[in-house]
């Protein structure tokens, strides 16, 4: 098992340990994709979670990709959840960008009172120091 703090705190943890897999297949331009995993103690006292991701994705040019995903999450002992993204890549030497939305079936009761299951808008940045 992954131990890292006080599992008893409330609130998230990052005291749990996740299997999963990833397959993907690329043919020209599009890629896809699908990745199981399970969790046999999720956190906030979730008990045993199995989550499964569709993904697609199509590479416009050597530096734009676009693509999303969808997925569902099972847990035993909290609320079940489907979620979605998508969004573009933009590329260039080593550094990346992207730009994503993402939204999931949770309304703000089943998020405990508040919107952070909202929709949303997500920006990543990215520099690989050590890309070729």
């Amino acid at each position: 098992m992954f131990h890292v703090p006080d599992k008893n705190v409330p609130g998230p943890t990052y005291n749990f340990f996740t299997a999963k897999t990833r397959l993907r297949r690329s043919v020209e331009r599009l890629t896809f994709g699908g990745a199981p995993g399970w969790i046999p103690d999720a956190p906030y006292d979730g008990g045993p979670a199995w989550r499964a991701v569709a993904e697609a994705s199509y590479r416009w040019t050597g530096w734009l990709k676009t693509g999303g995903q969808i997925g569902h999450r099972w847990t035993a002992r909290s609320i079940d959840r489907t979620f979605w993204d998508a969004g573009a890549t933009a590329a260039w030497k080593k550094m990346s960008i992207d730009v994503r939305y993402s939204d999931t079936n949770l309304g703000v009761i089943e998020c405990g009172g508040v919107n952070w299951c909202a929709a949303g808008i997500a920006a990543t940045f990215q520099l690989d120091l050590w890309k070729s």
